[in-house]
């Protein structure tokens, strides 16, 4: 019997956005099971999880900004929390 070889399922759904106002992120993700690879099979190569900005609107006050963040993530610029927008490549921490 042939190797299967392991493909990627549909995404799933975007998640919520991780802040009610200033920029946030949502995530999606997938599973390696369209079909399954076999024990002698490759598996999926990429990312299972997918990122995108969100809730790009600005908060009326600074410490409103900071309310939301407390479970979701937060930008570190300089070792200090910073709710500016996310460039992806920047570190993230996540916080629960």
């Amino acid at each position: 019997m042939s190797a299967v070889h392991g493909n990627w399922g549909t995404w799933s759904v975007w998640g919520t956005c991780s802040v009610t106002c200033g920029t946030g992120l949502m995530r999606r993700d997938r599973n390696c099971d369209n079909p399954y690879p076999s024990p002698d099979g490759n598996p999926c190569f990429g990312d299972p999880l997918n990122y995108d900005i969100c809730n790009e609107q600005p908060c009326s006050s600074k410490l409103e900004s900071f309310r939301p963040l407390l479970h979701g993530c937060v930008m570190i610029t300089d070792g200090h929390p910073s709710s500016e927008t996310f460039p992806l490549k920047k570190r993230m921490v996540l916080i629960t």
